[in-house]
């Protein structure tokens, strides 16, 4: 048997094994189901992480404040993703942030005063998820501002393929009756602001 043809079994037979069990996740807010998403959000069943802005520490763009917070073009589109989350019933949900600067600056731009430092939103090890599911309250959407390290475990808890959350994306869930995490879509910022622009 050629090489070339063994290692082409040898792929096919990794995909056969993962294939069943990895799905990659919608990015792009047309594959976003917008009806069964509503119906979610109106029944407040629906958890929402978001990754903070661009990191200060890791930009050569001018600094909101310090060093640790987000850019000045963070702010901005900060602000821009708070506007387009403003079409949704935000009164339907508890907001809640990362003390750290760069998530507590991302979240004051989107949700002014709203949103509500909390430790746990900051802490993602292995109680990341029953942690998420302790804080949604029966009947209320949950929207964290968080990391993207919490964000890459959920993704990967719940065996998902899907490249490194961006700055500002957002990662959309399910909660069922039983407090199982169905991932409905995770968005790019610009994809997310754009669903609700003008066409």
């Amino acid at each position: 048997m050629s090489l070339w043809l063994a290692a082409l079994l040898y792929a096919l037979g990794v995909w056969a094994m993962l294939g069943p069990h990895w799905q990659p996740l919608p990015k792009l807010a047309s594959q976003l189901d917008t009806a069964s998403f509503g119906r979610a959000w109106a029944a407040g069943q629906v958890i929402v992480l978001v990754r903070h802005e661009q990191r200060c520490d890791r930009s050569s763009h001018a600094c909101l404040g310090p060093a640790d917070g987000i850019t000045e073009e963070g702010d901005h589109e900060a602000a821009a993703l708070g506007a387009a989350y403003a079409h949704l019933d935000l009164a339907r949900a508890d907001l809640y942030h990362s003390p750290r600067a760069r998530t507590a600056q991302s979240a004051g731009a989107m949700f002014s005063a709203r949103s509500l430092p909390r430790e746990w939103a900051a802490t993602c090890n292995g109680q990341w998820q029953q942690a998420l599911r302790d804080h949604k309250e029966a009947g209320r959407n949950l929207v964290v501002v968080t990391h993207s390290e919490c964000m890459g475990r959920t993704l990967k808890a719940l065996q998902v393929r899907a490249g490194d959350p961006g700055y500002g994306s957002s990662l959309f869930l399910r909660v069922g009756a039983d407090g199982s995490l169905t991932p409905l879509a995770l968005l790019d910022a610009p994809a997310w602001i754009g669903q609700w622009q003008p066409r």
